[in-house]
């Protein structure tokens, strides 16, 4: 006799595929399964069960079923937690979520629970709704989920001699290798990826990375270390993944414009 399991958990909304004459097949990026994909049926005709619930980086209370653990999941209901109206309402802030979720979606694994990369989304989804659109949430969000993803770049030492960061010394940094190099290392290889990078820059990514998120604004970000660590991470996540994600890439393209 076949049996159905029931589970609950809360969840935010990365893509949604049409599905059927009426389906949709939704990607979430949950709480306690990690990225989960189901199927809502009817999602595109109801009036009731998944009304404004199912729509990218909304985040919701789920009920769902599956007989068997490798089959796909099915979404019983959807509660509405937070639906970040002030995000809808701006280009900008719409363009900056869509990235970060993304960026959470290439980086996840199905059903392999990861309760910090959830609240890592859901607090700085909360930042741009409230207003904050800098290059510094970019930055210190992928520094963060780069380092809960297990792909840390080490920024505290020269990979290569491992000697400590060091004031007296300059630096590169390896997009193959996912780390620092010091004068004296850089001089003996021919690391034709190595990017020039300032202790400033280096100080404040290894800041970004830890302090509280309440905090992050104190954080000076000059001109240069917005341009050093957006080359950095941005070529070092592309090296990770293969390709260069299209959600920067119209990021970019529509700031570029002033829009």
């Amino acid at each position: 006799m076949n049996t159905r399991a029931t589970f609950k958990t809360e969840g935010i909304v990365l893509k949604a595929l049409n599905y059927g004459d009426s389906d949709l097949i939704v990607t979430f990026h949950t709480r306690h399964f990690g990225k989960l994909t189901a199927i809502a049926k009817g999602a595109r005709k109801s009036r009731k069960r998944f009304v404004n619930v199912l729509e990218p980086f909304c985040c919701s209370s789920l009920l769902f079923y599956r007989k068997q653990r490798d089959q796909l999941a099915w979404l019983e209901s959807c509660s509405r937690i937070h639906e970040y109206p002030e995000i809808r309402k701006s280009l900008n802030r719409t363009l900056l979520a869509s990235y970060l979720i993304d960026l959470v979606d290439h980086f996840s694994a199905e059903e392999k629970a990861d309760p910090e990369s959830f609240e890592l989304l859901q607090t700085f989804l909360s930042l741009i709704e409230e207003g904050d659109t800098s290059e510094r949430l970019l930055r210190f969000f992928e520094i963060r989920h780069l380092k809960l993803s297990g792909y840390a770049p080490a920024l505290d030492r020269c990979i290569l001699c491992n000697s400590p960061l060091d004031s007296r010394q300059r630096y590169v940094f390896s997009i193959a290798q996912g780390g620092l190099h010091c004068r004296s290392c850089s001089s003996k290889t021919t690391a034709s990826d190595a990017l020039p990078i300032s202790l400033g820059t280096i100080k404040t990514l290894q800041l970004g990375r830890e302090i509280e998120t309440g905090k992050m604004k104190r954080i000076l970000f000059s001109g240069q270390t917005a341009r050093e660590s957006k080359s950095l991470l941005s070529l070092f996540i592309g090296h990770i993944l293969g390709k260069e994600l299209k959600s920067l890439k119209v990021l970019d393209e529509i700031q570029s414009m002033g829009v």
